[in-house]
C-alpha cells in the first residue's frame, strides 16, 4: 500500500495546469453599500482547496486585507515577507533593492508552502475541505507570480492598487509606528517592477479596510451560509 508520504511526494512533483490567471479583470474604485452575510465554515466548504495571493506595492495593505480575508473565510494566512532570506532583509533594510536572482529562493519557499498547505490538507481526508490559503505578497512580476503559482490548481489574485504618494505617505506613517524593513526609498523601485495583472480582482487602496473585505468577499463569490 501506498504511504502518506510517498503519495504527498508524487503530488507535489506533478505539474498540474495552472488556471489561477484566467477571467477578466474586476476594478473596484468606488465605497461599498450593500451588505454580505457569511458563514466562514460553509465560505471554507466553498472555497476548499483555494489559493488567494493579495498582491500589490510594499505599503498598500496587503497583510491587513490578508488576514480579513483569512477571519471570513476560516483559512490560513502567511505573510511573504516572513520568508525572505536573511542577507535579503538587511540588503532592503540598507536601502538596496534584490535582484531577480535575489528573489529566488524566497519565490521557491513561497510555491512550497503553497503546495504543502493544499497537499497536506487534502491528505486529512477525502471528505473533509481544505482550508483556504492566503498569501500576503508582493507578487510584483508576472514572472514572480507564475513561480509562486506553479502547480496550484485553483487561485485567485487580489491587486492593491494606488498612486506613489498615496502608498509613500502609508510607508512614512509605518515607518514611524513600527521598525519594518522596507524603506520609503525603495518604494520607486517597485512601482518600477510592477507588472500589473491583466487578470484580477483590483481594488483601490483608498477604500477603508472593511470595504476593501466587502469588495473582496463580493469578487470572490461568497454566498450567503
Amino acid at each position: 500500500m501506498q504511504s502518506v508520504r510517498s503519495r504527498r511526494l508524487r503530488r507535489s512533483e506533478g505539474r498540474l495546469q495552472n488556471k489561477s490567471l484566467i477571467g477578466q479583470e474586476t476594478k473596484i474604485v468606488a465605497s461599498v453599500s450593500f451588505e454580505i452575510t457569511y458563514n466562514p465554515k460553509n465560505a471554507a466548504l466553498i472555497y476548499s482547496g483555494l489559493a488567494i495571493i493579495v498582491m500589490g506595492v510594499s505599503g498598500s495593505g496587503k497583510t491587513t486585507l490578508a488576514c480579513q480575508l483569512a477571519r471570513a473565510l476560516d483559512g490560513k494566512v502567511f505573510d511573504a515577507d516572513d520568508f525572505h532570506e536573511p542577507a535579503s532583509v538587511e540588503k532592503m533594510r540598507s536601502g538596496v533593492a534584490l535582484t531577480d536572482e535575489d528573489r529566488l529562493p524566497w519565490l521557491a519557499r513561497l510555491n512550497w508552502l503553497l503546495q504543502n498547505h493544499l497537499d497536506e490538507s487534502s491528505l486529512s481526508g477525502w471528505s473533509d475541505p481544505v482550508r483556504p490559503i492566503i498569501l500576503a505578497c508582493s507578487a510584483l512580476k508576472e514572472s514572480y507570480r507564475a513561480e509562486i503559482l506553479r502547480g496550484v490548481r485553483d487561485a485567485r489574485l487580489i491587486f492593491l492598487d494606488g498612486d506613489f504618494q498615496t502608498i509613500a505617505a502609508r510607508i512614512r506613517d509605518r515607518s514611524a509606528k513600527t521598525t519594518h524593513y522596507m524603506p520609503e526609498a525603495l518604494l520607486q523601485s517597485q512601482f518600477d517592477a510592477l507588472e500589473r495583472p491583466s487578470s484580477a480582482i483590483t481594488i483601490d487602496v483608498n477604500l477603508p479596510p472593511d470595504a476593501q473585505l466587502r469588495c473582496a468577499i463580493s469578487s470572490l463569490g461568497i454566498s450567503s451560509g
